[in-house]
């Protein structure tokens, strides 16, 4: 007998080549059609082009590498969908932990099969794409490059994710349903959830962020452009410099957070147990979580639809807001039961306290934002901390020490008079809001917007003594107009002016280009109204004696666009007579 063989040590391989190929070739359908995707858009679209030269080619790559790092969202789960599917039923997880192969084995080959489903595929994309275009004269081996690797990036993210959630889950439709809800619930949550909070919550400003955006990547890098470009030109001669990929630090970030995320599979996939083929969540300590969170989403989810489409004008909408979102907390809690028990036998004796705990938590939260129990409607900064403001929407940026002065007293008065303004807006018969945004000498950003009533919706029978007023003069104060009109005493390029106003018959805005000429004859008139006093801006109560007639005016500073409600009256003679001169119908100036 050879003692050798029987004292051998097995030797712990991380990837089994037999598996590996047979994962490849039984995904060449999938990973097929992602080449020729792939080759459709770059090599195939650029050889059918008559000629390209190097910045055509290399913006057009770089914007391809845009909408990549966008596909691969879906991409991404569908590969580890494939892969890890065998997890979800009974028979295919014990016949393939009965193989002669660690379960640690499997998990990578796996694993590296997924990251080949794409990185193959996208360098052979780019080699050709290199080819063809040498072929046409042009080089493109940077953006090619880059190509590659921002999409691999990428893709590295959301395929770890979606393998980490594989891992978590135990049922195979939940795999898809997590993965969505992971990349999108964080912004809809923080959508519904700031506007059941403004019902309620006195000062709330809508675009008032409650988390981060990065919680919902997919949209946080759509929204923030992660992975633009921009072409650069010589400033003096005018001549094409280079094409400059903006979005290697967001691709870096992504895929260290990928690498991440495989980790943490790789270590639940050691852990798991074969048993939970079947259920929805497969890691039991994670199984409460998944519970409150649902009860949590639905109820706000849930109350915020039952309270705007069944109870809208409801008179006590704080009363009716929690009533609907207790009902939808209950609703979760008790479907989440029934998915992680299989069951519709869930009514046992702890299942009602643990209902009624959860039901406690979400009136409570509810009860200290009404009564602002963190002070967060009570909160109004002191004018020394404040470096600069901005009224309304459109406001420009405000640095005058008096104006700031007057706003935060006009703010405290409003946060005194709370409850009558609450009162008095549930009956007015127009309550506008009035925002304020601060920035604090550290930086920070203070938003708050008030519903403020208003009675009377002309001069004679506007009250004056109200704070509708008050807002709407600090709102037409010449500083605060100069700023909003001309941000930050900047030079407009006043060839790029243009004045939208109605047509006779209202159906749509009519555009007008102005000429350089034109745009600082318009310019001079409206400063020179605006230091005479006699030109309105968007007050939430009109302080001039004459109705308004409301135009667009879009204007450039640079490369910037600014864009504004011009809110004449008849008192605006200066800027009337310009815009009467430049070609404004005279049918605009109509009350």
């Amino acid at each position: 007998m050879n003692w050798e063989v029987w004292t051998m040590k097995s030797r712990i391989s991380c990837c089994n080549a037999g598996l590996l190929r047979r994962t490849l070739l039984r995904g060449a359908p999938l990973w097929g059609l992602w080449t020729l995707g792939g080759l459709l858009l770059l090599p195939l679209h650029l050889m059918s082009l008559f000629r390209v030269d190097s910045r055509e080619a290399a913006e057009y790559l770089l914007g391809i590498t845009q909408v990549g790092t966008v596909l691969v969202f879906g991409y991404g789960l569908l590969v580890a969908w494939y892969l890890f599917a065998y997890l979800y039923n009974t028979r295919t997880a014990y016949h393939y932990s009965s193989l002669p192969l660690r379960r640690e084995t499997q998990f990578l080959t796996r694993y590296l099969a997924g990251l080949l489903f794409h990185l193959v595929p996208a360098a052979v994309i780019a080699l050709l794409t290199i080819l063809v275009t040498a072929l046409q004269g042009a080089n493109c081996l940077a953006a090619s490059g880059t190509f590659f690797a921002a999409t691999s990036l990428v893709y590295l993210f959301y395929y770890s994710l979606a393998v980490l959630i594989a891992q978590l889950v135990g049922h195979i439709a939940a795999l898809p349903v997590l993965y969505v809800v992971l990349n999108f619930t964080s912004v809809v949550v923080e959508t519904i959830l700031a506007s059941v909070i403004r019902t309620f919550t006195f000062g709330m400003a809508s675009g008032q962020n409650l988390w981060p955006d990065w919680l919902s990547p997919l949209f946080y890098s759509l929204q923030k452009n992660l992975f633009g470009y921009e072409t650069i030109w010589d400033e003096v001669t005018g001549e094409f410099q280079s094409v400059q990929f903006n979005g290697w630090v967001p691709a870096l970030v992504f895929g260290a957070v990928g690498l991440g995320f495989a980790l943490l599979a790789f270590l639940l996939c050691r852990k798991r147990h074969l048993e939970t083929a079947g259920d929805v969540i497969a890691v039991s300590f994670l199984k409460p979580v998944f519970l409150y969170a649902l009860s949590l989403g639905c109820g706000i989810v849930l109350g915020w639809v039952f309270s705007e489409y069944l109870f809208y004008n409801g008179r006590n909408r704080f009363l009716t807001m929690l009533i609907c979102m207790l009902l939808g907390t209950a609703l979760g809690y008790w479907a989440g039961q029934m998915l992680l028990q299989k069951s519709l036998r869930v009514l046992s004796k702890g299942n009602w306290i643990r209902c009624g705990a959860a039901l406690l938590v979400v009136a409570a939260g509810m009860l200290c934002c009404r009564y602002d129990i963190t002070g967060f409607s009570r909160y109004v900064p002191d004018a020394e901390d404040v470096e600069s403001i901005s009224l309304d929407y459109d406001g420009g940026i405000v640095t005058d020490r008096e104006i700031i002065e007057k706003t935060v007293a006009l703010h405290q008065e409003i946060v005194d008079q709370r409850y009558a303004i609450e009162a008095e807006a549930a009956q007015a018969p127009w309550s506008p809001s009035f925002r304020i945004t601060y920035r604090l000498q550290d930086g920070s950003y203070v938003l708050r917007s008030f519903p403020l009533p208003v009675y009377g919706f002309d001069y004679e029978t506007a009250d004056r003594s109200g704070l509708a007023w008050a807002a709407s003069e600090l709102q037409n104060d010449p500083k605060v107009l100069e700023a909003k009109y001309f941000p930050a005493n900047g030079v407009p390029a006043y060839d790029r002016w243009r004045v939208e106003y109605y047509t006779e018959d209202g159906s749509y805005m009519e555009p007008l280009n102005l000429t350089y000429d034109q745009g600082k004859q318009l310019a001079e008139a409206i400063r020179a109204d605006i230091e005479a006093g006699a030109l309105g801006g968007n007050g939430i109560s009109w302080p001039h004696e004459n109705l308004p007639v409301d135009l667009i005016l879009r204007y450039y500073y640079g490369d910037a666009v600014s864009e504004c409600g011009l809110s004449l009256t008849k008192e605006a003679e200066a800027t009337c007579a310009v815009l009467r001169e430049i070609g404004i119908p005279e049918t605009v100036f109509e009350p």
